[in-house]
């Protein structure tokens, strides 16, 4: 097999990191403030929205194929052809989840927190000093989150 060239297996490899993703945002709050907030969000969107779980089956598939033998003097051996089996599926859900993420949006909106979509720091010291220090007075001069979200 023919080697990558190199161009393309670092662009193939920039693909693979994770783009913009959600991180709190609230003028001066710290680490432990929005993770405590999240928390309080969280617990009342479940005391107020309980889980609706949903089982949803998708039917397998069947087909036992066709049977050939072949006959050689005494000896007949046969086999099975085109044999399909897929099984089938399950997939239980929480049909509320939807509702209580939003219910945690509002809830965190609710306490002064926004919701800013944005990158992975390049820099470990950028990651270590975003998760010491307090967020600055203007969500413009957040350009990129820690590497640790909030705990679920």
């Amino acid at each position: 097999m023919k080697p990558w060239p190199l161009p393309l297996f670092l662009l193939l490899l920039s693909a693979c990191q994770s783009g913009p993703q959600p991180t709190l945002y609230k003028a001066g709050s710290l680490p432990a403030e929005r993770q405590e907030a999240y928390d309080q969000c969280k617990i009342r969107s479940f005391r107020e929205i309980p889980q609706a779980l949903v089982t949803e089956i998708t039917p397998g598939y069947h087909d036992p194929g066709d049977i050939l033998c072949d006959t050689d003097g005494p000896f007949t051996t046969c086999r099975a052809v085109g044999v399909i089996d897929i099984p089938a599926t399950r997939k239980t859900r929480d049909a509320n989840e939807g509702l209580r993420r939003r219910f945690v949006e509002r809830c965190l909106a609710d306490q002064g927190y926004q919701v800013l979509q944005l990158p992975l720091c390049p820099k470990a010291e950028d990651r270590r000093r975003l998760l010491t220090m307090p967020q600055p007075e203007r969500a413009s001069a957040m350009t990129c989150r820690p590497d640790t979200p909030l705990e679920d």
